[in-house]
């Protein structure tokens, strides 16, 4: 019996599920028409929902190329080839799009059996529908621009399976969510969507593609287009059920109205037209199905750690780490903040959702003059944000300087890097001194207070002297008064030290 979330628990005789799995999918011809009903005739990419007549003007090119090879109509790479002999009526059929309701019956089907009842699906052939689906992970992502939620949930919950359990295609499903805009869509849309199932739905596909170390590609852009005062929060520790509950609360209503969300509908920017469905997405069977699939991913992580504890007793521990918070840094973007670290308020996403908008009209356009499907490769490295109502503020390294004088001193002692923070800010002060008055005292009050702070970690200073030439040098009053100070604070912690 299948309820909303999956499988239900008290009705499930899983051995008997076991036995029909095993028997159904030992067939011959099932596991791969199953695919082939779901991803289409070209399993290996986009094309499985272009137009016909553009798959036959690039036959007729290659036909025209020097090479002189002989095709068919409809051309077949040797290795499919015999797969396609097997079940002619099968090849015959994928020539034609195939309907959304009977991808929603395969995708259901296959969701079934990799992640909800995946405990029932034995090990051979959950490796073999994986490997199966992995090379037309394309098609997959092709379906995420569908119009059905559960077609869209459903193609989801695949692309992470892939990733997680064929890690080859993992780099690939990356790169084409990035390349194609598709992950810039979905942040977008995790932000500013009306629609509560919709920001789910972004919320965790970002999560899933843009996890990873701060070198890679992802992580790369994400930091051009945030403030660098949301990056750490990506470490806090995973929330409680009640937790992630009452923030999902506070968002019920969104942070945008629909009206201003209307304006990027007209344009359908490219990637998941999910945005104007108001049913959406099931939050509480996609949140159940997500828990599922991580739980094979975890299961999977053990019997690999059990093998590597015996073969070899030397190794790292290997238990699975915590997955990075996603969930609170996208609830603080729909919060204002005035901290010494991070200034973000209705302005700022006012600004951040203009840069998004703009970047996404330009990847549809391009995408429409190409003829869809994938043919566009978004330059994401020349991306980033540019927050015009922060341009007056005064920062140094990741600091506002303005807030940083007028911050508690619970959050000076805590500053994870006061050694940075004092080498910058006295260079900022050299650059800066008598040129702009302003700048230059703000610099020696915060040279000042991070000092009498973490006198310890800095040391003793040892360019005082060029501290005492500028106090001879300026001729501003209140300057000498800041340096005198400042100069008095090192000598008194030199003097102890000694």
């Amino acid at each position: 019996a299948v309820g909303e979330g999956g499988y239900g628990e008290e009705e499930r005789n899983r051995e008997q599920e076991f036995v029909n799995k095993s028997i159904l999918l030992s067939r011959p011809g099932v596991v791969n028409g199953l695919v082939r009903l779901l991803l289409g005739e070209d399993i290996g990419g986009w094309d499985a929902h272009r137009p016909q007549e553009e798959t036959q003007n690039e036959s007729n090119e290659e036909e025209k190329s020097e090479t002189p090879t002989k095709i068919s109509p409809k051309k077949i790479s040797p290795k499919k080839k015999k797969a396609f002999d097997k079940d002619k009526h099968l090849a015959s059929s994928i020539n034609t799009r195939v309907s959304d309701l009977l991808l929603v019956a395969v995708s259901e089907t296959l969701e079934s059996i990799l992640c909800s009842g995946h405990d029932t699906t034995s090990p051979e052939h959950f490796e073999l529908l994986i490997s199966e689906l992995a090379k037309g992970y394309g098609a997959l992502m092709e379906m995420l621009r569908s119009p059905c939620s559960l077609i869209v949930e459903n193609a989801s919950l695949l692309l992470q399976l892939i990733t997680q359990h064929h890690p080859p295609t993992s780099l690939l499903v990356r790169d084409s969510a990035l390349s194609s805009g598709t992950l810039l869509k979905h942040f977008y849309n995790a932000i500013f969507s009306p629609v509560e199932s919709q920001r789910f739905l972004s919320r965790y596909l970002v999560s899933l593609w843009m996890s990873g170390p701060s070198d890679c590609p992802e992580k790369k852009l994400l930091a051009r287009i945030l403030p660098s005062g949301f990056l750490q929060y990506f470490s806090m520790p995973p929330l409680s059920e009640m937790e992630i509950d009452n923030l999902d609360d506070m968002e019920r209503d969104g942070i945008e109205s629909a009206d201003n969300f209307g304006r990027l509908q007209s344009g359908n920017a490219s990637g998941t037209t999910l945005d104007t469905n108001e049913g959406g997405t099931n939050i509480s069977r996609l949140r159940r199905r997500i828990s599922m699939a991580y739980a094979k991913k975890f299961s999977s992580q053990n019997e690999t750690s059990k093998n590597n504890i015996s073969n070899n007793s030397k190794d790292k521990d290997s238990s699975p780490q915590h997955p990075e918070n996603f969930r609170i840094v996208f609830h603080l973007i729909t919060k204002d903040h005035a901290l010494p670290d991070l200034i973000w308020n209705q302005q700022t996403r006012r600004e951040l959702r203009i840069a998004l908008e703009s970047e996404l009209r330009d990847i549809e356009r391009e995408t429409d003059l190409r003829g869809g499907g994938g043919r566009v490769a978004w330059n994401h490295q020349q991306f980033q944000v540019c927050y015009s109502s922060l341009r007056e503020e005064v920062k140094v390294g990741s600091v506002y300087m303005r807030l940083w004088l007028q911050a508690g001193d619970g959050f000076i002692q805590t500053f994870d890097e006061p050694v940075r923070l004092f080498e910058l800010l006295f260079r900022r002060l050299l650059c800066d001194m008598d040129r702009n008055s302003k700048v230059t005292i703000m610099c020696i009050r915060c040279m000042e207070r991070l000092y009498s702070k973490h006198s310890d970690k800095i040391g003793v200073f040892e360019d005082a002297m060029i501290l005492v030439r500028l106090m001879a040098l300026t001729a501003s009053i209140e300057t000498q008064h800041r340096l005198l100070s400042l100069v008095a604070t090192l000598l008194g912690v030199a003097e102890r030290s000694e």
